[in-house]
């Protein structure tokens, strides 16, 4: 068979070739035949199966039902009432000048009820009231009846008006404590997709580490077999023997560390993502590739539009504002105005032989001033002080944001620059190696210089996998800072 000709460079490009094939086997499983899991494949199962995103969703269908809850608060309130009256015995004495009258009455009486009660925005309140009235009368055998219905509109004009009643006030309280904590939510949901797209970065890397460890083995292994051929024959001595033997166990004991590691890390991310760590077969393709970045004024910009705690605290300071109108009102003295509506219908007995029937429109005014007391007024102090407090807190945070974006980007700057250094070193390194692997199976070269051309070749590998993945982890921190991480997988509302 012909040797394959080989151009100049041409060996280098088979070992890295041959590298990168044992790196992704060894690494990612791709030899058992398993389907590969991508980035966004953790992320998804994650969404699916996280027993804490699970709950922050069970937490915010629970917010939606109390606010639901709240809010049926302003449908009519309908009571039915039912009373039965038996009277057994009644005897009755009055004295007249003419002497004294007596009667005695047994009766049963039924009551029927139905009463309407709604609110309306602005504090008004309208009841409506309807009552009928049988009677059965055994001294005369006779039945009667009655009707009572009646109508009130009640309207407050200072205290409690003007969006100020108990019920509108615990419908605004309720809609900024549910805004705010959903946008906690949404702090502790980009948490823990950070943590998931996090942890499977540095599980990329801890397989990458014991990837280099199993290449040690190999390596030194192949070094220690070499040696041992060269004693025999007399090459080399002893204690050269001993030496490569040591560094085999070294290689051994690296390996061993970084399975158990890798194991560690395996068990941690399959709870993030609810999976089965024998299932865990990553796959990262091209998710390592980091885009460009857009200019800082825009990023900026789309961070103070959409950061969560900005917004958790616009939407406190606009709790605190309605919290201190509400207590302002509640210093003004109660002014309300009302219609009464009342109608009144009695019947000597059921068949409408004689009967009365009255009505009549009362309009009622009610003033009343109870002097403030000190809970009122402090609770009104205490608002504007918590509310000042609210604004330092959004422009500390605002601050905050500011500086992260800025290191962020001069450590994602940094580190391009970094990467595209290594990239040349990794490639000077590997050429090194090889040249030096060959001069030392020619006997041209000693151990110890073949082994730190190869613990160069390594620390340079692990230092470029390290560069990428911090690479990795700036980006994934970037997208958490503007919400791209959570529109990503649709969760930008």
């Amino acid at each position: 068979m012909e040797p394959v000709p080989r151009g100049p460079g041409m060996g280098f490009h088979c070992i890295r070739t041959r590298r990168r094939a044992l790196h992704w086997i060894a690494l990612f499983g791709l030899a058992t035949g398993a389907p590969g899991m991508s980035e966004s494949d953790a992320v998804l199962a994650g969404l699916t199966k996280n027993y804490d995103i699970q709950i922050l969703r069970d937490g915010r269908e629970l917010d939606s039902l109390d606010l639901a809850k709240l809010k049926a608060k302003w449908l009519p309130s309908i009571g039915l009432s039912g009373l039965h009256e038996t009277r057994l015995t009644d005897s009755s004495r009055i004295t007249t000048p003419i002497g004294v009258l007596g009667s005695s009455d047994e009766f049963r009486r039924n009551t029927a009820g139905l009463k309407i009660d709604q609110a309306l925005p602005g504090g008004a309140q309208v009841s409506s009231t309807s009552s009928l009235v049988v009677t059965d009368h055994s001294d005369t055998s006779s039945t009667s009846y009655g009707v009572l219905q009646s109508a009130s509109l009640n309207v407050p004009l200072l205290r409690n008006a003007w969006g100020n009643s108990s019920l509108e006030f615990s419908l605004k309280m309720n809609r900024y404590e549910k805004t705010v904590l959903t946008l906690q939510r949404k702090l502790q949901m980009l948490g823990l997709l950070t943590v998931i797209r996090s942890d499977f970065w540095q599980l990329v890397r801890q397989g990458y580490v014991l990837e280099q460890a199993r290449s040690r083995e190999s390596f030194f292994q192949k070094q220690l077999d070499f040696v041992r051929i060269r004693f025999k024959t007399g090459g080399v001595s002893e204690m050269d023997t001993l030496f490569q033997s040591l560094e085999l166990s070294k290689a051994n004991q690296a390996a061993l560390e970084a399975g158990y590691g890798l194991r560690g890390l395996k068990r941690r991310f399959a709870y993030s993502i609810g999976s089965d760590t024998s299932m865990i077969v990553l796959e990262p393709g091209e998710d390592l590739a980091v885009p460009p970045l857009p200019p800082e004024a825009a990023l900026w910009d789309s961070i103070r539009a959409w950061d969560p705690q900005l917004q958790a605290f616009e939407a406190t300071h606009q709790r605190w504002q309605a919290e201190s109108a509400h207590w302002k009102n509640a210093l003004l003295p109660v002014l309300d105005a009302g219609l009464v509506q009342s109608l009144t219908r009695d019947g000597a007995n059921i068949t409408g032989a004689a009967s009365a029937y009255q009505s009549n429109l009362t309009a009622q005014v009610r003033l009343s001033y109870d002097f403030p007391t000190s809970d009122r007024t402090l609770a009104l102090r205490q608002t504007r002080v918590e509310d000042r407090k609210t604004e330092r807190e959004k422009a500390r945070q605002e601050l905050t944001l500011r500086d992260s974006l800025s290191e962020t980007i001069a450590n994602f700057e940094v580190l391009k620059l970094t990467l595209a250094n290594l990239e040349i070193s990794r490639t000077i390194a590997t050429r090194k190696l090889a040249l030096s692997e060959q001069r030392f199976f020619r006997g041209e070269l000693d151990a110890l210089s073949l082994q730190k051309s190869r613990q160069d070749f390594d620390e340079i590998s692990m230092a470029l996998m390290e560069a990428r993945i911090r690479l990795k982890l700036e980006q994934i921190f970037l997208e958490s800072l503007d919400g791209t991480m959570l529109r990503k997988y649709g969760m930008g509302d």
